[in-house]
């Protein structure tokens, strides 16, 4: 199973403004992946969800495991929505592992994105979180199973906090 780390991926220029939050775009080589896997690796990093519907099956099951919660959706126009939900914007991603087999993929990675501050005075601030998502593929490629694990959204208070407490790691 071939397993990428981050520090195989490379950034690509490029600065987005979806509703002006000027976020860093990163790139990945998206052909060292298969098609499911780099269509997922370019919605986090590009915000845009609507390419990934050739990629799941009509009937596909999304579960989520976000903190103190567990949910299921069926659809692909649903989980579609639910990654839109979760990344409307462009983002950097880091600590990005992918592992591949023909039945499936796990991907594991950080990404933060600046999002607009709900009040115009507060500005845009940075946010993150760091997830692991499991797909499993039918005999096309297509996605028929995607579980998708989250941490949680952090602040940048909470990344440094995090930094400093494994400095030594």
């Amino acid at each position: 199973m071939p397993h990428l780390m981050h520090d195989e991926f490379i950034p690509a220029a490029g600065t987005d403004t979806v509703n002006g939050c000027g976020n860093e775009v990163v790139g990945t080589r998206m052909s060292e992946h298969v098609p499911a896997v780099a269509a997922f690796l370019d919605g986090l990093v590009s915000g845009e969800w609507q390419p990934m519907e050739p990629h799941y099956r009509d009937d596909v099951i999304f579960q989520g495991t976000v903190p103190r919660w567990y949910f299921a959706i069926e659809g692909r126009q649903n989980v579609i929505e639910q990654m839109g939900g979760w990344f409307p914007f462009s983002g950097e991603l880091s600590d990005l592992q992918v592992m591949e087999n023909g039945e499936g993929a796990v991907v594991e990675f950080e990404r933060r994105w600046l999002r607009p501050s709900d009040s115009s005075a507060a500005g845009n601030e940075t946010v993150g979180v760091r997830q692991a998502h499991i797909f499993l593929f039918d005999e096309e490629g297509r996605i028929r199973e995607q579980h998708g694990h989250c941490a949680g959204i952090w602040d940048n208070a909470t990344f440094e906090e995090i930094e400093q407490a494994h400095a030594t790691v």
